[in-house]
């Protein structure tokens, strides 16, 4: 520490601490604590690495870019879950992956067996299976005929009959064979549609997903306070509890049904949503008008808990 003292004072250069690290080996853990406790700075371990590369004086074996490969890796899942275009798959490929593997590849030389795996994970987040990513249409023609990968048999639709005929090849039908597809929300058309009220219908989805912050959502988080509904008190306020077993909310659910002229719907929650669910894309007057209930009765139920608990309001059901 004194030389690095004197060498300041005589050059005006300071280290700088936030990058410097250092690096131990044979030391005992006490010598290396005093040690720490002179040099203010980081310990690390080997190998040392400069912008994420190991710098290391012989080739590098698979397990140095494991970090490489862990990154790609990492970094494809989030992108698959993002509509992206073709074209859009290839720009992030080629300005963030495909970036990290020059720069890596620049500073050494990689094994094989590294380049492989990396090529693989890009090939397979733009679903090139079959070709290089520098594959081109002239990839796919041989003799003056298309040429496919065995991999794309099963989504994409035939361009030749057996005979040689060409076939209609709409972009729509492609995109609808490739594209991602997820399990339908049955319960989409109860919460969005034209005439809501969107502060109503984001509530509606966060009580259709069960998000919404009651007792029993806020146990794990070892939060004190109340432990009971803030309209009964005889059990804490779970989402069941409050739409709309509970006697308070059961009494403003019926309540704003009656007003209406809607036959009352059970006090289950599941059973209502089923119930709602069922007319949800009918364009009546009268199944819109039950889906403006549903939202108006979950929001200001869930107004009214909140009034109880956190600036001890009360209102009656009426």
């Amino acid at each position: 520490m004194e030389s690095l003292d004197d060498f300041e004072n005589a050059s005006d250069l300071a280290p700088s601490v936030p990058k410097s690290t250092a690096y131990f080996c044979n030391v005992l853990n006490h010598v290396k604590l005093s040690i720490l406790s002179v040099l203010p700075f980081e310990e690390s371990s080997l190998p040392v690495k400069y912008l994420g590369v190991p710098l290391v004086s012989t080739r590098l074996v698979y397990r140095d870019c494991n970090e490489l490969v862990e990154k790609v890796r990492n970094r494809v899942p989030d992108w698959k879950n993002k509509s992206l275009s073709f074209a859009g798959r290839l720009q992030l490929l080629q300005s963030v992956l495909g970036s990290m593997n020059v720069y890596w590849s620049t500073m050494f030389m990689l094994p094989s067996r590294v380049i492989n795996e990396v090529e693989q994970i890009m090939r397979s987040f733009l679903w090139q299976k079959g070709f290089l990513l520098s594959a081109s249409v002239s990839d796919l023609i041989h003799d003056n005929m298309w040429s496919w990968p065995t991999e794309w048999g099963n989504i994409l639709p035939p361009i030749e009959d057996n005979s040689g005929s060409i076939l209609p090849f709409p972009v729509s039908q492609v995109w609808e064979a490739i594209r991602p597809r997820d399990v339908i929300v049955t319960s989409y058309h109860v919460v969005w549609f034209n005439q809501c009220i969107p502060k109503h219908a984001f509530h509606v989805w966060l009580v259709v997903k069960k998000k919404l912050k009651t007792q029993d959502m806020l146990q794990p988080w070892d939060v004190n306070g109340p432990v009971s509904c803030a309209f009964c008190g005889i059990q804490p306020d779970l989402h069941c509890h409050l739409f709309f077993e509970c006697g308070f909310a059961a009494q403003v659910w019926n309540g704003i049904c009656n007003s209406v002229q809607l036959d009352s719907y059970s006090d289950d929650w599941n059973i209502v949503l089923a119930s709602f669910t069922s007319i949800s894309t009918l364009k009546r007057v009268d199944a819109i008008i039950a889906k403006l209930v549903l939202g108006v009765s979950l929001y200001f139920i869930w107004q009214e808990r909140n009034f109880r608990l956190f600036q001890q309001k009360r209102r009656s059901a009426q």
